[in-house]
């Protein structure tokens, strides 16, 4: 499987600060050619939506506490 080099990072909207608030993040990156698999590594304090070309393809991912 060819890897994408991709440089992870934390990151926030600094100026937003009320609680229980989300942010949408938008990442685009070109591919030559479509994989027959991807991987992708995410990180969340809570939960996140994943949207691949659109699509829905991950609802309510990661981690999930109890208040």
């Amino acid at each position: 499987m060819k890897k994408l080099s991709h440089k992870a990072q934390w990151i926030w909207d600094a100026s937003n600060t009320r609680p229980n608030d989300f942010v949408v993040f938008r990442c685009a990156f070109p591919v030559e050619s479509l994989p027959g698999k991807a991987v992708a590594h995410i990180a969340a304090e809570t939960k996140y939506w994943l949207w691949i070309n659109g699509a829905l393809a991950v609802f309510e991912g990661g981690l999930f506490r109890e208040s």
